[in-house]
């Protein structure tokens, strides 16, 4: 869809220059984080959003809260927990595409350990979610710590124990993931592309890795369109 808008001239007469609407890139973070998390793909992509979370309903299932949740978007991009918050979501707005960053399309392998999170997630150290995390580079112990200090261990639970839960119908819509090859909480599976020497979170430890994924897996009228962008 393109639009018209004038534009101002030293002259009497008004031009007008043929447009693309800016595209609409949502990025959801994983369970227990934050807008914090995707600090290094804002650099790269400036007009992103990453919606706060909403406090959800007591055993709510994770597909009626992506419903309550969800918003307008062209691209939903989802790490981990956000990753399948997307999913969900996508039903019901039908973007154009879901990018996963971290994060799985099932949870049948994790179940294992999602399910007793949901319940010691409130007194699990942090240290020990962040070794989890692991490997750190790039100053992500650092933010993940922060994060996890501010996180609602509520929701915490709530999620871990809702992730345990989801067992997805059959996507309709384009998915594509990136994981790292050491990923300690979610499969490699069969991502798209896999970042060697990358763990959970791998957007903050390999951040130009992904912002290059992202960038390529846009469909082509938003390629173009970012690349206007960049040139005013």
């Amino acid at each position: 869809m393109f639009h018209f808008r004038r534009q101002g001239t030293s002259n009497a007469r008004a031009t007008y220059c043929y447009c693309r609407p800016r595209m609409q890139l949502v990025f959801l973070p994983g369970l227990g984080a934050d807008a914090r998390q995707w600090a290094p793909q804002r650099a790269a992509f400036p007009s992103l959003i990453v919606p706060d979370w909403i406090a959800p309903h007591p055993r709510e299932p994770l597909a009626e809260y992506a419903a309550r949740l969800a918003m307008p978007a062209d691209v939903l991009i989802g790490s981990s927990f956000g990753g399948m918050i997307a999913l969900e979501m996508a039903r019901i707005i039908n973007p154009r595409l879901v990018l996963l960053v971290g994060s799985a399309t099932s949870v049948p392998k994790l179940a294992r350990w999602l399910a007793p999170l949901g319940g010691v997630s409130r007194m699990m150290p942090n240290a020990l979610m962040l070794a989890a995390f692991g490997p750190h580079a790039n100053g992500s112990r650092a933010v993940a710590a922060a994060m996890l200090r501010d996180a609602d261990p509520a929701f915490v639970s709530w999620g871990a124990s809702a992730m345990a839960g989801w067992r997805p119908a059959p996507f309709t819509f384009p998915v594509k993931r990136i994981h790292g090859d050491r990923d300690r909480l979610i499969p490699v599976g069969d991502a798209d592309q896999v970042v060697a020497g990358a763990g959970h979170l791998v957007n903050l430890t390999h951040p130009d890795e992904v912002n290059r994924f992202i960038e390529r897996a846009l469909p082509a009228p938003m390629n173009e369109a970012r690349r206007l962008q960049r040139r005013r």
